[in-house]
């Protein structure tokens, strides 16, 4: 997260104390930015969902990086599972269609590496195996370092660049939605139906 998700966060953890019943007061809300700074914004509204209907009691930075799966999870480990969900939507969407990963990460690590068409063609044209390491090394690091939010909105394919660049806005369709699940005991099928799936 970034300073331009100060806010959001703030209302995130501040509903999160209302629900518990604590005083959201600034040493509090601090200490959570301090322990989840580097995690999107949209992990830690799911973490915050989550404890909502499952927790009995408000939990600390580190329960909600659980919850988020990130905690247990090293971001090596996070990249490989999100590598086999970038995989499964290639197969599906090809660079056609426009995706949203649920993973902020995802989006941000296919931006830095040319984008959602881009992948997709470099994973037809060479060895997958050296765009995974990539893919991996970037995402890994990114999960460290944490992302910048310029980086995390949904990646446009092919289809809907070229409505955009002709003028046919009204073509332009809603992203394909694409879960992800990084809690290590499962590999998901990522996919959630998209409006026009």
């Amino acid at each position: 997260m970034g300073p331009e998700d100060r806010e959001q966060f703030t209302i995130v953890i501040t509903s999160l104390a209302a629900a518990f019943g604590r005083e959201p007061t600034e040493p509090l809300l601090m200490g959570y930015w301090l322990g989840l700074e580097n995690m999107t914004l949209a992990d830690v509204k799911r973490a915050a969902c989550l404890a909502m209907k499952e927790s009995k009691f408000m939990p600390v930075p580190a329960e909600l990086r659980e919850l988020a799966g990130i905690g247990g999870v090293k971001p090596e480990d996070r990249a490989v599972l999100a590598w086999q969900t970038v995989q499964c939507a290639m197969r599906r969407f090809g660079y056609y269609d426009s995706v949203d990963f649920a993973d902020k990460t995802i989006n941000a690590a296919i931006r830095t590496l040319g984008g959602w068409e881009g992948i997709c063609i470099r994973d037809e044209e060479q060895d997958p195996k050296w765009l995974r390491q990539e893919f991996e090394r970037t995402y890994a690091a990114l999960c460290r370092t944490g992302v910048a939010a310029d980086l995390t909105p949904p990646l446009v394919g092919f289809h809907d660049r070229e409505n955009a660049f002709l003028g046919y806005h009204d073509a332009v369709k809603v992203p394909q939605l694409v879960a992800v699940n990084h809690n290590g005991r499962k590999i998901p099928m990522p996919l959630v139906k998209g409006p026009d799936a």
